[in-house]
């Protein structure tokens, strides 16, 4: 039970009271005799008044023995003397000692027997001197007039009121938060009398006065209700009452003469208590902390938060319901789950910094909410500047699939790199960056450091490439994001890159000093697709050459035993030979043909090329060629499992096959001398063995499906290149397949990783370099969409110094073509006749 005390000095107020003369004679009351009501009819008899409101219906009641009969009918015992009376001796001599104030023996007010109730006859009789009339509760110097005399009348000066009534809860001071209050005759009213237990103990009145309870309706206009709570007083008592003083807890009575004191106590019951707890952090993630209310632990608070003090802009609200550490559990009466974790809104993310205050919404008990929340301990806390965040890695991509994969790719760990950040879509980089990052040496990783947070829109990521690598993906090395949540404008992108609060991550660089790439001696190159007259944009070459390769110079193509180089075919698509300084055939030279709009290379009405499968057996038949089938050569009978034999039929021999074809011979085959030998396969052609052709030999093999070249035909040293023989009869050196190829798909070098992931890099087992010399044609029918696919295979590390695919020239071929291939030239002249 929590106690205040109050100390009340109040001089002297002298109140004088004459009896009123009508009190001694019946004839008084009957002039305002009313059906019904009850009157005195004596001074010590009580009756009501007849229907006709002329006299009075016996029997008479009599008063008790040593009563009188006061007013509307009450008994009331007398004081016997001032020494037992408890007004003060003047009050006792107002009334000539020996009829003393009428009072109830148990420190009842004499007003309070009188004029707080409203007489209907009070209108037509004077008050006694000095005493005022209490009508409603309400003090006025003259008689009200009218209906039970409430509607007119001189009110009493405000500083003279003296009417009481009302109970302990209304017995209060106001004191607004001052540490004493002094009441002097400008502001001794009952406007005072408010909530006098809610301020500091300590205050002191200025005249005597009684303060009491406080006017439900005032005419005035001032009206003022004064509820229990807050005060939350329960009950009040006083210490020791001064001669002549009053403490009437039961109708909220105190008076203390002039130069008195005496001490009020006031008891509570148990008042709300504040919620306890602290805002722990306010960051760019998270606003959190901790509070609970002594009041109901077991209930979780709300907490309201707001920019700016004095609940300026409010932010949001969550509920403190998280469990914490066991010491908040200990401060919350053993509950621990009193946490709160509040995510920032968009709003906040601007770039700024900005003041973030809590307010746990304060309850009592019941858990309802008393209307005072006091901000939290240890706000307000700074949140900012804020916005959001783009993070990824920058990866050297092994299998250059242009996806990070962590059981084959690893972090880029060497020199940092930079990215610079351009705000909207700027490809080409800007002037002024929004922000640079640095990639990690450690790991790769990257992320905007906050000292200069995204806004919400679109940004441009551009990464400066290490010393040495190019762009896996994306190429080049660009990406666009969008930042932004849930009320900030924009939508994050990509979405599969985006948090849940709009922020973007694994915007992931993949690059690589290690590409497979290709190179011609002394022939042509041709872009894919460039004489597909069905596209729109034919042809294009992208061949990642790396910078000083050591085996060779880093050129697409090299000059041949001419001392030429050949040309570069376009189409109207661009050449890409990566970011470290390729050519095409070096600074000399460097001829390409094409790389403008309409450019084609214009092919029969039948969309394909004259090695194509279809065009050659289409020669043969017309040309009525006889054929020889490839089963019936010894070896060869089953074509999935095809060894070619030591010796083949002199001449020219057309070899024709129905379905798929593997030539699986144990060892390097070569064929024989002087020999023209052309394979018509209407099927796919799978080569296990490397092919060879002596100097003056021909050989071409045209399939209608693709053409795979297993892993492990080629060269597993790298600085070997093909070197065709130039004397008749002889047999190139590290050469691994020779002739003509044409395919009217694909032309596919696998590797000995099947999946096509890289794997055999992870494992060290790098793939063997093909050295082919000849011809290879690919997608000879357009309209298969085929392709050279020669990075597949991959040297791994090796790939920095040699390309993993080459192409020689051998124009011994030219020169041994068979005739039915060659194209007929005709010329012609007019002669007279």
């Amino acid at each position: 039970m929590q106690k205040i005390q109050l100390l009340l000095v109040l001089p002297v107020f002298l109140i004088l009271f004459s009896l009123f003369s009508f009190l001694a004679t019946k004839s008084a009351y009957a002039q305002v005799c009313t059906p019904g009501n009850l009157y005195c009819v004596d001074n010590t008899h009580k009756a009501t008044c007849n229907q006709f409101g002329t006299g009075y219906n016996p029997p008479l009641t009599p008063c008790a023995s040593g009563q009188v009969c006061l007013g509307a009918g009450f008994c009331v015992t007398p004081c016997a003397s001032s020494a037992n009376c408890t007004q003060s001796t003047a009050i006792c001599t107002a009334f000539g000692g020996t009829a003393p104030p009428i009072v109830n023996g148990n420190s009842s007010d004499w007003c309070d027997k009188i004029t707080y109730h409203s007489f209907p006859y009070c209108c037509s009789v004077a008050p006694c001197s000095g005493v005022y009339w209490c009508v409603n509760n309400l003090a006025y110097t003259t008689a009200p007039s009218g209906s039970n005399c409430v509607s007119t009348g001189v009110r009493a000066p405000a500083a003279d009121y003296l009417c009481t009534g009302g109970g302990a809860a209304n017995l209060t001071i106001n004191l607004s938060g001052a540490s004493s209050a002094t009441f002097t005759s400008a502001n001794h009213n009952l406007g005072n009398c408010n909530n006098i237990f809610d301020g500091p103990a300590n205050f002191t009145v200025n005249g005597s006065r009684v303060c009491s309870g406080i006017p439900i309706g005032d005419p005035g206009g001032n009206t003022r209700v004064v509820p229990v709570s807050p005060s939350g007083v329960t009950s009040w008592s006083c210490g020791t009452v001064p001669p002549g003083g009053i403490c009437n807890s039961s109708n909220g009575t105190v008076y203390v003469p002039a130069g008195q004191s005496m001490t009020i106590t006031a008891n509570y019951g148990t008042p709300p208590a504040d919620p306890k707890g602290f805002h722990d952090s306010s960051t760019c993630s998270v606003i959190n902390g901790w509070t609970c209310d002594p009041d109901n632990y077991n209930l979780p608070l709300s907490v309201h938060f707001y920019e700016g003090p004095g609940f300026t802009t409010f932010v949001g609200a969550t509920t403190a319901n998280v469990t914490r550490e066991a010491a908040v559990g200990a401060e919350c009466g053993g509950n621990s789950a009193h946490g709160f974790n509040f995510t920032p809104p968009a709003s906040l993310f601007d770039g700024n910094q900005h003041a973030i205050y809590a307010y746990p919404i304060n309850i009592d008990a019941s858990g309802n909410p008393t209307g005072n929340n006091p901000p939290l301990g240890g706000t307000p806390k700074t949140l900012g500047p804020c916005g959001y965040s783009a993070s990824g890695l920058v990866y050297v991509d092994k299998d250059n699939n242009g996806s990070f994969d962590a059981a084959i790719d690893s972090p880029y760990s060497g020199e940092a790199s930079s990215i610079v950040i351009c705000q909207g879509n700027q490809p080409n980089g800007c002037a002024t960056p929004y922000e640079t990052l640095t990639t990690s040496t450690a790991n790769g990783t990257f992320t905007t450091d906050g000292t200069t947070p995204l806004v919400p829109g679109s940004y441009t990521l551009l990464l400066s490439l290490p010393a040495g690598y190019q762009a896996v993906s994306p190429r080049p090395p660009i990406a666009l994001i969008t930042v932004g949540g849930a009320g900030s404008g924009y939508t994050c992108s990509p979405a599969a890159n985006c948090d849940a609060n709009g922020n973007v991550q694994n915007i992931n660089f993949g690059i690589a000093n290690s590409f497979p790439w290709m190179q011609v001696t002394g022939g042509d190159a041709t872009g894919q697709y460039i004489s597909d007259p069905t596209t729109t944009t034919r042809g294009g070459f992208a061949d990642p050459i790396p910078e000083n390769p050591a085996y060779t110079t880093p050129y697409v193509l090299l000059p041949g035993s001419g001392g030429t180089p050949g040309l570069l075919a376009a189409g109207s698509g661009t050449i890409d030979l990566g970011e470290l300084g390729g050519q095409v055939s070096g600074p000399a030279w460097n001829w390409t043909v094409g790389g403008f709009s309409g450019y084609s290379y214009n092919l029969p009405t039948s969309g394909a090329t004259k090695t194509s499968y279809g065009n050659l057996n289409y020669i043969v038949k017309q040309s009525h060629l006889a054929t020889t089938s490839l089963t019936n050569l010894a070896g060869c009978s089953n074509l999935a499992n095809c060894r070619l034999p030591a010796s083949f039929p002199a001449g020219t021999t057309i070899f024709t096959a129905d379905g798929d074809v593997t030539i699986s011979n144990p060892t390097s085959y070569v064929f024989p001398t002087d020999s023209k030998y052309v394979f018509l396969i209407n099927g796919k052609l799978n080569i296990k063995t490397k092919i060879l052709v002596p100097n003056g030999s021909f050989v071409l093999f045209s399939s209608s499906d693709d053409i795979n070249i297993d892993p492990s035909v080629g060269e597993s040293n790298l600085q070997y290149a093909c070197q065709p023989s130039t004397v008749a009869g002889g047999i190139s050196s590290h050469c691994d397949l020779e002739g003509y190829y044409s395919t009217d798909k694909s032309f596919n070098l696998e590797s000995y990783d099947s999946s096509g992931t890289g794997q055999n890099c992870s494992t060290g087992n790098s793939d063997l370099k093909l050295n082919a010399a000849g011809s290879i044609v690919v997608n000879a029918v357009t309209s298969n969409n085929g392709s050279l696919s020669y990075q597949t295979r991959s040297l791994c590390t090796g790939n920095v110094g040699s390309p993993v695919f080459t192409v020689a020239e051998r124009p011994d071929f030219i020169l041994s073509y068979p005739t039915f291939l060659m194209t007929t030239r005709r010329y012609w002249q007019e002669v007279a006749p």
